[in-house]
């Protein structure tokens, strides 16, 4: 009724108070909003809430309850409701408010899904056409220090050690790449990680950088962190390089 109540709006409503017969209607996969009671005969609306994830279905859910309880409202939340709205304390202006912004979240959630799975393809087909030129690369260096080490001097072999080094990253960046775009969601597991030793691995990688803005980095002994150590690597070079970047004028 207080849907139909709404001034404007045209919503074509099935109703099901059958628990088995709720589930297989939210399988198919037809309707814009759903909105579950809490009690459903021997059931509850939590028990289809979690049924419902297992499923992976792309619908909003708006949660109906008469029980204005925390405990309730964060475990609904938490198991991927959109809304948890108290009998008695809306009235049809909010329900329909919070139809708009179930329908707004899916729709931005089905494109950010969209835009990633698009990223993760061009992530692999980067990475997966990188490796080639990087081994020709790589494979020429090493050809070079095997045959003129002799006639180099110092400088010139430091030279090729360095390029090498920085090949041999490149190389992990790209294979630490082409595994992120196969992963999709399953992201590596988090490690206990050296936070000094891994920002001594982004100044490597920006040695160059650093260099030319006749910059040095100091800083303090830092924590151990549990995390992705690329990620953290990634994290600190972004940081060292906006401030070479942004440095303040000599």
């Amino acid at each position: 009724d207080m849907l139909e109540s709404i001034p404007g709006a045209h919503y074509h409503i099935t109703w099901e108070s059958k628990y088995d017969n709720a589930l297989e209607l939210i399988k198919k996969d037809i309707f814009d909003v759903i909105l579950i009671d809490y009690w459903l005969g021997v059931h509850t609306g939590l028990e289809l809430l979690n049924d419902t994830a297992t499923i992976e279905a792309g619908v909003p859910i708006i949660f109906v309850t008469g029980t204005d309880n925390r405990d309730v409202d964060m475990a609904v939340m938490h198991a991927g409701a959109t809304d948890y709205l108290v009998k008695g304390q809306f009235d049809p202006q909010t329900l329909e408010r919070s139809i708009r912004y179930a329908r707004s979240q899916k729709k931005l959630q089905r494109e950010l899904t969209q835009a990633n799975e698009e990223l993760e393809q061009f992530a692999y087909i980067a990475s997966h056409d990188l490796q080639e030129p990087l081994h020709v690369v790589t494979s020429y260096l090493q050809l070079i220090r095997e045959r003129y080490s002799t006639v180099l001097d110092d400088k010139g072999n430091k030279y090729i050690g360095h390029a090498l080094d920085g090949a041999q990253r490149m190389h992990r960046l790209i294979e630490d790449l082409l595994a992120l775009s196969r992963l999709g969601a399953n992201r590596r597991a988090f490690t206990l990680v050296d936070s000094s030793i891994t920002l001594k691995m982004a100044i490597e990688n920006l040695q160059v950088s650093i260099g030319e803005a006749n910059g040095q980095v100091g800083y303090d002994e830092l924590p151990s962190l549990i995390c992705d150590q690329n990620q953290l690597v990634q994290l600190f070079q972004n940081l060292l390089s906006n401030a070479i970047k942004f440095r303040r004028p000599h």
